[in-house]
């Protein structure tokens, strides 16, 4: 019984995983971290890093048992590629507030 009600928590978040991407990319698509950009802060980029490591563990662990949960080639190949957009996404909000900063501390952004 306990190990089906692990492969039932794994699917559940697999599914939660998938949904979550989708959302976060449609959201950094409709921000586009253009000039709405400015009004998301780095408290802002706090939250959605915390979100992002809490689904990383997920995203790692579904690397691992993907295969036992029965996730087939084209829904790994679309949650496998929408995170690295999500991680890309991150990394460029991040690398947009660095650059904003007053004087030098800019140029540590861009070493």
């Amino acid at each position: 019984m306990k190990e089906n009600v692990n492969l039932e928590t794994l699917e559940t978040q697999y599914r939660e995983l998938r949904a979550w991407l989708i959302a976060i990319i449609q959201w950094f698509e409709n921000t586009q971290l253009g000039k709405s950009q400015s009004k998301l802060g780095y408290s802002e980029y706090l939250k959605f890093r915390a979100e992002f490591e809490e689904k990383k563990l997920v995203y790692q662990r579904m690397k691992e048992t993907r295969s036992i949960v029965g996730v087939n080639q084209d829904v790994w190949r679309e949650i496998n590629s929408n995170w690295k957009t999500a991680e890309a996404k991150g990394r460029h909000w991040i690398w947009k507030l660095d650059t904003s900063l007053p004087g030098d501390f800019k140029q540590v952004s861009e070493i």
